[in-house]
């Protein structure tokens, strides 16, 4: 996977595309693999994040992060597709972009992306859309636990949401078998 495919895939909204792009093209994203990286491991997310901002500089559009978390993300296929993970799942998880973009767009009437503390769950392999909830992978007094968040597009109907917790017990029995009993907890 790569970002352009990835931007095409998810329908990112076209002039943040093209400035993700060309952002992209001329950035050494080798320079911060290793920050890309570490949002896998659980714990270390928020100070890892910081770190790439920092090593970013000035990014007063948020398009050089926007563009870091979109590598991330796309680099992450390689593992959902080694733990057989379809792509219905991992395309639903990253349309958080599209989605996250449109909501402060709606806010503030530009196109903006500031949900970068939140999407390193998603760069990071944590945090899967299953049908209309978000399913994520945490750790609590340790123990796995499975943190449950509703997007703001959700279909919170009964049957949909039935449907979505029955899919997330079978994704997480499939590919998370040590979550197979962990509680689930919402607090949105």
């Amino acid at each position: 996977m790569n970002i352009p495919t990835l931007c095409e895939r998810i329908n990112l909204q076209p002039s943040v595309k093209a400035r993700v792009l060309a952002f992209s093209d001329e950035f050494d994203f080798a320079s911060v693999d290793h920050l890309l990286t570490g949002f896998r491991c659980y714990e270390k997310m928020p100070e890892t994040l910081e770190e790439l901002r920092t090593q970013l500089c000035d990014d007063p559009h948020s398009v050089k992060i926007l563009a870091c978390m979109l590598k991330a993300s796309a680099d992450l296929y390689e593992l959902y597709r080694q733990k057989g993970i379809g792509d219905d799942i991992y395309f639903d998880t990253m349309k958080c972009y599209t989605r996250f973009i449109d909501e402060t767009f709606r806010m503030t009437d530009r196109l903006y992306f500031d949900r970068y503390w939140w999407t390193t769950r998603q760069a990071g392999g944590h945090l899967f859309r299953i049908g209309e909830l978000e399913y994520e992978r945490k750790h609590l007094a340790d123990r796995g636990v499975i943190g449950m968040h509703i997007p703001s597009d959700a279909d919170l109907s009964p049957a949909a949401v039935d449907r979505s917790l029955q899919s997330a017990k079978e994704f997480f029995e499939a590919y998370y078998p040590e979550l197979t009993n962990a509680e689930y907890h919402c607090v949105s």
